[in-house]
Formats: structure tokens, sequence, C-alpha cells
């Protein structure tokens, strides 16, 4: 079907309304310009305004003038259609983009006779284009900027994005994961069955994890393998499935929660022993006590031995205890310094078994000589030393109690407790050896201790 002339400008000319388009001409033999009222108003000129080359060029921003006269030049020279986008000072609008096409018009010669064109004002365009690529500008920094490493991969399962934190966890170049399958972080089983898993959920709708946080375990680039919490959440760009994946490394929370089993078990072993000690202390205090009083007194006091050597580990982390720290704590009353004690050796960790008891057999010799001994007189004196040594390739003590000054001590009739605890404290539970001597100059009490 052929439409009439008429009719046919009728159409253009309504496109043209449509479009919001304003149509220029310009005249090359002449330099003048033709233009209408929608162009008059896309660059602010009067309705009776005379408009030359000269005064639409004093409306062009300086910086876009030359390089637009240029191309309007080579167009001229040599070419036939031009287009480009340029910048405008409208007198009350102020800063405008506009859009231009243009045509040169040549005779049956070839001659120039003129350009003649459009322009479009596509500020509001450019500016939603502009805030959409500050917003994804921004939305990539936050991306980029996230602890959480972020992977979204397409319906067939290859990488589209690749955060800064997945090129730390993962060990891959952004490059080297961007348009490959994702199974590439997953060890077997999953990196051969994840395809089948996509498409299942792809058919079926049907899925285990879209949404939902589960632990299951990556696959960095050298092999080696790390727990991770995974979120996924679907998205449609373009009426496609986007899959969006929240990947978050908790190697520290695994290794803290094996810790604390650890620690839990290891402190339930620890008071299992330390309720047996005090079972067996109040049995054997009680089996040698010859009335209540002298119970109860020997067996608090035995109990804050205990509570003392307890309290020192606690403040380590139960890493172990410094021996000079042991002995203060349990021969020096009141953390008052006792001038008939005298304490000397090299600095020494004991683990949490050798100081629990080595801190009990102190206690006990302490209080001994308190009552009995060398520090139940002012002359009397205390002097305790320590020396280290080696044992089959292992650190040994050997620990030397030397009463001075004090009563002449003979040997008891028989063994009460405290003895009873030295010895089998040394021997038997820390597999040392020890020499208590009762002389008339004083107690001495010699005390090897391996590994301690």
């Amino acid at each position: 079907m052929t439409v009439p002339f008429g009719e046919s400008a009728a159409i253009a000319k309504l496109a043209l309304e449509a479009s919001g388009a304003g149509v220029w001409s310009w005249n090359a033999a002449t330099e003048q310009m033709y233009i209408d009222d929608r162009y008059r108003a896309l660059y602010g000129f009067g309705a009776d305004e005379a408009v030359t080359a000269s005064l639409w060029q004093q409306r062009l921003l300086p910086e876009d003038r030359e390089p637009l006269l240029q191309r309007i030049a080579d167009c001229l020279r040599d070419g036939e259609i031009w287009y480009e986008q340029f910048r405008i000072t409208h007198p009350s609008l102020g800063l405008r983009w506009l859009e231009g096409y243009g045509r040169v018009t040549r005779d049956s010669a070839g001659h120039v006779l003129g350009l003649v064109g459009i322009n479009l004002d596509v500020t509001d365009r450019n500016q939603a284009a502009e805030a959409l690529r500050r917003s994804e500008a921004q939305l990539k920094a936050v991306v980029d900027g996230a602890i959480d490493a972020i992977i979204s991969i397409d319906g067939s399962g290859r990488v589209v994005s690749f955060n800064r934190a997945a090129v730390g966890m993962f060990k891959y170049a952004a490059n080297e994961v961007i348009g490959r399958n994702v199974s590439m972080l997953m060890p077997e089983p999953d990196r051969s069955a994840h395809d089948g898993y996509l498409d299942s959920y792809r058919r079926t709708g049907r899925a285990k994890i879209i949404g939902i946080g589960r632990e299951v375990t990556g696959r960095r680039s050298d092999g080696s393998l790390f727990p991770l919490d995974l979120g996924i959440s679907e998205v449609h760009q373009d009426g496609q499935p986007l899959y969006i994946g929240v990947v978050r490394d908790i190697t520290a929370r695994k290794t803290a929660e094996d810790t604390q089993r650890l620690l839990l078990a290891e402190l339930d072993h620890r008071v299992k022993n330390t309720l047996g000690t005090v079972q067996a202390m109040a049995e054997q205090t009680l089996r040698h006590s010859g009335d209540p009083e002298s119970f109860v007194a020997g067996f608090r006091g035995r109990l804050q031995a205990l509570s003392r050597a307890h309290s020192l580990l606690t403040q380590r982390s139960w890493t172990g205890v410094d021996l000079h720290t042991l002995v203060r704590d349990q021969l020096v009353l009141d953390d008052v310094e006792d001038h008939q004690i005298h304490y000397a050796g090299p600095a020494l960790l004991l683990n949490p078994r050798s100081a629990v008891h080595l801190g009990l057999v102190l206690h006990e010799l302490g209080t001994n000589a308190r009552k009995f001994g060398a520090l139940s007189v002012p002359e009397g004196r205390l002097d305790l030393t320590w020396t280290l040594t080696e044992e089959a390739g292992q650190p040994a003590l050997d620990l030397h109690w030397r009463e001075a000054g004090g009563p002449v001590v003979a040997p008891p009739a028989t063994k009460g407790f405290g003895t009873v605890l030295v010895e089998r404290g040394i021997r038997h539970t820390l597999r040392g050896a020890v020499r208590h001597r009762f002389e008339a100059s004083g107690v001495t009490c010699d005390i090897h201790l391996p590994t301690p």
C-alpha cells in the first residue's frame, strides 16, 4: 500500500512531534539556519529571535564546542551522516545534554548545499543512566567490601560474579572463575553432582538449599578443603534466573567448637580428679585425726592449698604454673614476705598435674614446719632450692627442703597423713622420688620429679 505524499509528510511530522525532536537546517551558501519551535525550546531561543550558527555555538559548553565543530567539519568534508552528544547551557534550565543527528545535503555534482538534522534533549536519560552507574558502582563497592564471599551463577551453573572476599577465600583470581562452572569450588562428590542438583531444581522447583543456610565444604585453588556456611537466594534478570550465594568461612568457628568440646571433656576429667583428691583427703584426714576439731583444721588447710593451686592454674587458663609463684603461694602466708623463708631456683613452668600435687606437698611440709619445725620459733630458717636436670632427654626437677635453727625433731612413731600425702603424691601420682628425713638439726626433704 502506497501512502500519498501529503499524508506521508503529515505522519513524519507527527512522529517528530511525538519524539520531542527539534528540527534544524543550515544553508552553506547563506549560512542561515532554519529551526522549528521545538528546537527553539531546546536551546532557550526566543520566538522571534534570529538564530545564526554563531549564536548556536554560544550555547555550547566550551569544552564540548571544539570537538563538536570538528566533527561537523569532518562530516562536511568526507561524510554524509553524523551523530554526537554534547552539552549546552540553557538560559533558564541550566546544563542540558543534547543528542544530535545530522546529514549533509549535496547537489547533483556533489557540492555541499548544507546540513539538516534533529536534536533531542537526553538530559533525563543520561541522568538516569549516570544514577544507574553510580548505583551499580556503589553496589559493587558494597559487594567487594563485604566480609563474606558473594558469588552469583547463572541458570547453567556458570559463575557470573566473584567478589574480593571470594578471591581471598578460595585463592582464585576473579578471571579464573568467572565464566566457569561453580562446581570447581567444590570437592567430590558435590563437584560431580552439582549440575544434576541444579537441573533438578530448575525442572521441579524443589531445592534443599535455596534460601536456607547450611554447612558445606569448599575447595581452594590448591586443593585444600575448608568448612563454610552457604546461603543461596534466587533472583531473575531479564527473565533468566540468577543464583546468589553468600559464603562464610567458618574454620575459626569449627575450631572453637572443637576446642570447646575438648575443654569441656578436660574440665570433666579435672573435676572428677579434683573430687577424687578431695574425697581421699577427707578420708585420710579423718582417719588420722584424733578429734573433730583437728579434722576440721587439717582438712580446711589442705582444701585451701588445693584451691590456691587451682586458682593459679585458672589465671593461666590451666596451661601451667610457674614454680616460684607456686612456692610463694603455698609457703608465704598473707602475701607478706617471711624473713625466715628463703627460696631460689631457675624458672620452671609446671604442668597442671604437677602443680596441684606439688602444691599439696609444699603445704604439708610448710604446715609441719610451722607447727613443729623451724618455722615454729623466731630463730628458725627454711631454705628451699631447686635445680633442673635432664632425664632421658626430658627436663627433670630436683627440689631440696632444708630446715635449720628449730626445735629438735624426732621421727614420728607412726606416719601421719601429711607424711603419707607427701610420699604418695610424689611417688605414686607424679612418678617421682622422695627422701623425707627427720634429723636432729632439722627436717630435710629431697624431691625428684621427671618432666614436671
